[in-house]
C-alpha cells in the first residue's frame, strides 16, 4: 500500500474507545443475524445446505415444500450474503458466513434437544458449577443418557459407575463427596495399571486420610511413583461429580436446595461427550492444588 495514502502512527498514539456496555447487552436481532430474523423454512433450508449444494428442485423434496415458499425464502437468504446461487450449475449452496451460520444453528438444535430430553434433570439440578464456555456446548450430550436408581436401590448408580472403570484405561474424576468405596476403587484403578487424576475438597480429603489403610496401597506405591499414574488436586466449592475415561462419561450436580445428588447421573461413550467432559475437568484441574504423594497419608 502507498505511504501516501495510508500514514502511519504511532502506536501511543492509538486508543481504544470505552466500551458501552449497555449496547452490548442489546438483543441479538439488533447486532445482526440472530435466529429470530429467520423462519423455520430458512433455517431448514440452511441445514439442507449444510450437506452439500442443492437445487431447487433437491431443497423442495427434501424439505417438503412449495417451489414458491422455497424461493422465496431463498431469496431472503441471499439478501443476508447466507446463501448464493451457482450461475452455471444453478445450484444453491451456503457463503463462509451461511455455513458458520449453519454449524451454530445445528449446535443450538441439538443443544435444544438436550435440554428437552433432559428436561426434568436440568430444572433440579443446580448447573452452576459447570462455567458458560460448556453450558455452550452442552450439545456434546445429545446422545447422553440419565441413569436414576430407584429409592430402594440407592447404590445402584455408583454399582454401574464402579463397572464401567473396569478395562478403563485413564481416569479423570472431581469428587465433591465422599463415598465408602472410594479407596478401594482408586486402588483397584491404581492396581489395574491405569492413569488416574483426582479433584478432591479437603473435607473429601480428610475423609481419605481417616479411611485408608496404608497396607491396601503399600503394593502399588512403587507403581505409582515410578509411572507417576496417581495425581491429586484439592480445590474448594466443587460443585460437580465427575468422571471421565477413556471410555465413558458420567455426570451428577446438586440439588437445587445444595445436597449432591448420588441417585442420578448423566451418562455417555460418545466420542464428543467425552471431550466435553475433559474440558470440564480440566476447568477445575487448572484452579486446583496439586499435593504430593507423600502428603497423602
Amino acid at each position: 500500500m502507498s505511504s501516501a495514502a495510508h500514514s502511519e502512527l504511532p502506536l501511543s498514539g492509538l486508543s481504544l474507545p470505552e466500551l458501552d456496555l449497555e449496547k452490548q447487552k442489546m438483543s441479538a436481532r439488533k447486532r445482526g443475524r440472530g435466529s429470530g430474523r429467520l423462519s423455520p423454512l430458512q433455517d431448514d433450508i440452511l441445514l439442507s445446505l449444510k450437506e452439500r449444494p442443492k437445487s431447487l428442485g433437491d431443497l423442495r423434496t427434501r424439505i417438503d415444500a412449495r417451489d414458491t415458499s422455497v424461493l422465496h425464502a431463498i431469496k431472503e437468504l441471499e439478501s443476508e450474503k447466507l446463501v448464493r446461487r451457482d450461475t452455471v450449475s444453478h445450484s444453491y449452496s451456503l457463503t463462509s458466513i451461511g455455513s458458520v451460520y449453519a454449524v451454530m444453528l445445528d449446535q443450538l438444535l441439538m443443544a435444544s434437544s438436550v435440554l428437552s430430553e433432559m428436561e426434568d434433570f436440568w430444572l433440579r439440578h443446580d448447573i452452576s458449577g459447570i462455567p458458560e464456555h460448556l453450558l455452550t456446548g452442552i450439545s456434546a450430550l445429545d446422545r447422553a443418557t440419565v441413569a436414576r436408581a430407584i429409592p430402594s436401590e440407592l447404590d445402584a448408580i455408583y454399582t454401574r459407575y464402579l463397572d464401567l472403570l473396569k478395562g478403563s484405561t485413564r481416569v479423570d474424576g472431581v469428587s465433591p463427596v465422599f463415598h465408602p468405596d472410594f479407596v478401594a476403587a482408586m486402588a483397584d484403578i491404581l492396581g489395574k495399571g491405569a492413569q488416574l487424576r483426582v479433584i478432591i475438597t479437603k473435607e473429601v480429603l480428610d475423609r481419605v486420610r481417616e479411611e485408608v489403610r496404608l497396607k491396601d496401597l503399600a503394593r502399588y506405591v512403587k507403581r505409582i511413583i515410578l509411572n507417576r499414574s496417581l495425581q491429586v488436586y484439592v480445590r474448594d466449592a466443587l460443585k460437580v461429580g465427575l468422571t471421565v475415561t477413556d471410555k465413558f462419561l458420567s455426570l451428577g450436580l446438586f440439588t437445587l436446595d445444595g445436597a449432591y445428588d448420588a441417585s442420578v447421573d448423566v451418562m455417555s461413550n460418545q466420542p464428543r461427550a467425552l471431550e466435553w467432559g475433559e474440558m470440564l475437568f480440566e476447568y477445575y484441574r487448572t484452579t486446583s492444588q496439586r499435593i504430593r504423594f507423600s502428603s497423602i497419608f
